[in-house]
């Protein structure tokens, strides 16, 4: 986590300990109630990609573990294939000769199911198909002995079907440190807790998520997805255009280098699963057979010796023949910020969507899977963080106008809680502005409304703490009256010269877009507002170019050429005071 900033870094470890802290549904057991079984051996059946990486971590994490394979042949490549890996990860310094002595020497292979007969906890990572788990729950009920916990690596069928309880790693299993557990009508709390102890001793933070179809991270990243194929079908983007402008934006991969990876024929049923409708350029992919870097091409094509990827023109001249025959969309793509906001305000509003439903507890806990299993930019630290910064009312809003525009998307569907955290809460709002009315007092010597300023200090908005949050919400109890009300919006249009409603939401709906608040910022002193204790701020330095800055004020609302000119802003020298207040509203009046 050394690349964070202090402010993600905080944020991100309050998620870790915030984790292990699960509820079942309906009083069901929780993390103080249930024990887990003590785990001395385990075993994974399946040694594909997934299954050799939870095997190594099982047994790096001092398992005595067995990994079995259904016949001699899959053994061989299995055994052949940990060498690779073994070689590869001491290559890049992740495994040390201690590490590879320890599993060359403990991690145990085998074709026979009856060695599993006194193991503690079984893993499957068998193909993604229902019937061959149910046979093989089946036969590890006769074998396993009652004790035992039966886990599945699943990433999308029914936990309820196969009567798992879901251990759902990410790939590479023995590198990614998040697991999400997922939770059946029949998983009992002992299986949740034992999951949870396991990654624990992997050293892998686990995240508790209900059972719908792809549970919580595919879910988000069917939309993701979903998305970025639309890009190219009803927008004629290319590949390498889509994944240049999500690699410049700070990601790791590109989409439809993911795709490829990952496989079309898998992307095909996960998008199935969530109720995205193929589009003709992915059929078309499938009819020839273009799964990905598996059969050396997909999105892109892959040299057969190094499995280099290249760009790809049979591909370019698909995706050039079936989007010149769309109609031309509503919603306009004018920018790299306009794709990125495309890709990701969907996802926003699906994991919101995810807690409304119970599938997830915490906007957060979207988060530590996406920072730590997915690539996402560690400035932001995830999906719904990023929504935060973003400000919801704009992902609100604009989700809300995709979705008049486009009726039939099912991604545009607005979740009820996103919907319900547009407007900032009055109680928010006023507690923001009577502490711009303290700094307004210490600034200029001038006291309107003593007693407001009196009662509201700027001290009240440390930055960023948990302590910060907690003292906020105390202080709003008791504090809201029509009288404060009225006379902080008296305040208010005496220092701007505007005309604030006194009514409180309609205030709040006249301050959303930015402009009268711009004005406020540009007459309150700001160091007086805010005092940031040791953090930088994190989206934008003082050395940043004007552009940057300007840009970070679109990000807000904010409308530049009516509100700054680069001319005013060169005369201040000094942008961090600025910055910081930008900060402040967009964390506690946008979010």
């Amino acid at each position: 986590m050394k690349a964070l900033s202090p402010e993600v870094k905080t944020y991100l470890l309050d998620a870790y300990a915030k984790a292990p802290e699960w509820v079942l549904p309906n009083d069901r057991g929780s993390h103080k109630t249930a024990q887990p079984i003590e785990i001395s051996s385990a075993a994974v059946i399946g040694g594909g990609t997934m299954g050799r990486g939870i095997a190594i971590s099982l047994c790096l994490a001092g398992y005595e573990t067995i990994l079995v394979e259904h016949d001699e042949k899959a053994l061989k490549f299995c055994r052949d294939e940990l060498e690779i890996t073994y070689a590869r990860e001491i290559e890049l310094k992740r495994f040390n000769a201690r590490d590879v002595e320890k599993l060359r020497s403990s991690l145990r292979l085998t074709t026979d199911l009856g060695t599993l007969s006194q193991v503690d906890l079984v893993i499957e990572a068998v193909f993604e198909e229902m019937n061959i788990k149910k046979e093989l729950l089946t036969k590890l009920d006769r074998i396993c002995k009652k004790t035992c916990i039966l886990g599945s690596n699943t990433s999308s069928l029914d936990i309820d079907k196969v009567r798992f309880v879901g251990i759902h790693f990410f790939n590479p299993a023995h590198v990614i440190k998040v697991v999400e557990i997922v939770f059946g009508s029949h998983t009992s709390p002992e299986a949740v807790a034992t999951a949870f102890a396991a990654c624990s001793a992997m050293e892998k933070g686990a995240v508790l998520v209900g059972n719908c179809p792809a549970f919580v991270f595919n879910r988000l990243l069917a939309v993701y997805l979903n998305q970025a194929h639309k890009l190219t079908y009803q927008y004629g983007m290319t590949p390498q255009d889509i994944d240049r402008i999500v690699l410049n934006y700070g990601f790791l991969m590109g989409p439809l280098t993911m795709h490829d990876m990952n496989g079309l024929d898998v992307s095909e049923k996960l998008k199935r699963e969530n109720g995205f409708p193929l589009n003709p350029i992915e059929e078309e992919l499938l009819r020839k057979k273009r799964y990905g870097r598996k059969t050396g091409a997909g999105f892109y094509k892959y040299d057969k010796e190094t499995h280099k990827k290249e760009n790809d023109a049979e591909v370019e001249e698909i995706i050039r023949n079936f989007s010149s025959k769309v109609e031309k969309l509503s919603i306009q793509l004018s920018s790299d910020r306009d794709v990125i906001e495309f890709l990701l305000f969907p996802m926003v509003n699906e994991g919101f969507l995810c807690i409304e439903e119970g599938m997830i507890s915490e906007e957060m806990l979207i988060d530590i899977m996406f920072t730590f299993g997915f690539g996402w930019p560690l400035r932001h630290g995830g999906p719904m963080r990023y929504g935060r910064l973003v400000g919801i009312h704009r992902v609100a809003d604009t989700i809300s106008h995709w979705h008049n525009l486009e009726p039939s998307e099912r991604s545009y569907k607005l979740s009820s809680t996103l919907n319900n955290l547009r407007l900032v809460p009055p109680e928010v709002f006023f507690v923001f502005l009577c502490t711009m009315a303290a700094g307004w007092k210490r600034f200029t010597g001038e006291s309107k409304y003593p007693e407001l300023a009196a009662n509201s200090t700027g001290s009240a908005f440390t930055y960023g703490s948990k302590r910060d949050r907690n003292f906020r919400m105390s202080w709003l109890q008791g504090r809201r009256n029509e009288q404060a009300e009225t006379q902080i919006i008296d305040w208010l249009n005496y220092v701007t010269a505007e005309h604030v409603s006194h009514d409180a939401n309609e205030a709040l709906e006249q301050l959303h877009d930015g402009k009268i608040l711009c004005k406020l910022l540009l007459r309150v002193n700001p160091r007086a507002l805010l005092r940031p204790v040791n953090q930088k701020p994190a989206l934008f330095s003082a050395t940043d170019n004007i552009s940057n800055f300007l840009e970070s004020l679109e990000q807000l609302n904010f409308e530049k050429d009516e509100l700054f000119s680069p001319n005013v802003l060169l005369e201040k020298r000094d942008l961090s005071p600025v910055i910081s207040t930008l900060q402040i509203l967009k964390q506690r009046v946008t979010g």
